[in-house]
This record gives structure tokens, C-alpha cells and sequence, in this order.
């Protein structure tokens, strides 16, 4: 198990504990044995939604402990203490409804972990294209047009994957071509006919470094392949 999936499976464990203890101080409840079992959840919950939901970090807190003069699920703890039947009721269920906002912002987290991965994921794709584009201008510079204009068409074709993914465009069939990527973010709206033409102009300066033509890509075309994969992977995200 790699460390995202052990993220997410704390995360998951952290809901199901929660769910758990809510359905449980709706209920009869022993307060002594319902505080050991929450103030464990809670102390491995708050470094999660201080990581992930550090927006929501204050709420989650302030349900715990209360603010001046404010009931807190700390305050029906205190309560189980005395003999105040009526007290102690009304106080369990001002702490469930703050142990329901608590639940709300647990559940929150797993999204939250799959748009941080996003982000990050995006960040270091970025930063590899940006190497590999810059490894393609160093190619051209030696004179090395087909080894430079492949590199590129390889970013440019890993970059409308990508989009392909982040938009959930169907592919047509399992290994796709680049004209394939472009054409279907076409159809799904992704990019307007302009782009698409650009692309398949791009598409054309690939193929030619590629794969052996009648002729060879010139050194004009490898620039501009270079130079407008650089364009793409920023502006059409």
C-alpha cells in the first residue's frame, strides 16, 4: 500500500468512527466510555483536517471546546458528572449536533485529498514537461531536429492525455493517437475548431520528426513545435 492509499484509508477509518460515535450519542450513552472513545478520535482527527481543511480548522475545534460562554461537546463530558438528568439530556443533544458538524467536515476530507493529489500531480507533470521541452530546445540547438520535435510531441501528447483525464473525454480506442486526443476534447468541447487546427498542425511537425517522410521536418517547424507545446501545456489547462 502506497502512502496516498494509506491516507485515504485513515481517512475513511476517521468517517466511520465519527459516523459511529454520532449514531451512538443520538442514543443511551455512557458518557465516561463515550469521551475515552471520542477524545481518541479526535486527537487523530485534527492533524487530518489541519493538513487538508485547514479553512474548516477553527469550526472543528470550537465544536470540541466551545467558545465564551458557548456549549461545547466538552461541556456535556462536564455534565455526566452530575445529577442534573434534564441538564445532562439537553446538553447531549447540543453535542450531537456539533459532533454532525464535526462528521460534515471528516466527510469533507477524502474530496479534499483527491483535489490536494490533483494539484500536486499537476505540479510536478508540469515541472517534467518543463524539462523535457528545455532538453528539446537543447536537441534543436545541436542540430538534432527529429530527436527534438519527437520529445515535444511526446510532452504535447502526454499533455491532451491528461486533459483528456481531468475532463473525462472517452477515448475511441485503447491506444490513441495524438489527432485522437485532440479530436475528442473537440467533440467534448474542450477546446474550440482554432485550437484543434493548431493542434493537427502540430500533430503534422510530429509525424514528420517521427516517423520517415518524403522529407525532413525543418528547423522553422521544430521551433514552432517546441514553442507552441510550451504554450499549450500553460494556457490550455
Amino acid at each position: 500500500m502506497n502512502t496516498t492509499e494509506q491516507i485515504e484509508k485513515e481517512i475513511k477509518e476517521l468517517y466511520l468512527e465519527v459516523d459511529g460515535l454520532l449514531k451512538e450519542l443520538m442514543g443511551e450513552v455512557d458518557a465516561v466510555i463515550f469521551s475515552t472513545k471520542y477524545n481518541k478520535w479526535y486527537s487523530r482527527s485534527l492533524p487530518a483536517v489541519r493538513q487538508l481543511a485547514p479553512d474548516r480548522v477553527e469550526d472543528f475545534e470550537k465544536c470540541f471546546r466551545g467558545a465564551e460562554k458557548e456549549q461545547s461537546i466538552s461541556t456535556y463530558f462536564a455534565s455526566a458528572l452530575t445529577d442534573n438528568t434534564v441538564a445532562r439530556n439537553l446538553l447531549q443533544k447540543r453535542a450531537a449536533g456539533l459532533l454532525s458538524i464535526q462528521h460534515g467536515i471528516i466527510a469533507s476530507l477524502e474530496s479534499r485529498l483527491s483535489s490536494a493529489l490533483t494539484d500536486i500531480r499537476s505540479v510536478l507533470q508540469a515541472d517534467l514537461f518543463d524539462s523535457e521541452l528545455d532538453a528539446a530546445k537543447n536537441l534543436l540547438s545541436n542540430g538534432h531536429l527529429r530527436a527534438a520535435g519527437s520529445l515535444a510531441g511526446v510532452v504535447l501528447e502526454g499533455h491532451l492525455k491528461n486533459l483528456c483525464i481531468k475532463y473525462q473525454v472517452q477515448l475511441p480506442k485503447p491506444n490513441p493517437a495524438l489527432s485522437d486526443y485532440y479530436q475528442e476534447l473537440y467533440k467534448s468541447k474542450i477546446i474550440d475548431n482554432t485550437q484543434r487546427t493548431r493542434l493537427q498542425y502540430l500533430g503534422t511537425i510530429r509525424n514528420l520528426c517521427s516517423h520517415k517522410k518524403d522529407r525532413e521536418p525543418t528547423e522553422q517547424e521544430v521551433s514552432d513545435l517546441i514553442a507552441e507545446t510550451h504554450k499549450t501545456t500553460k494556457l490550455l489547462t
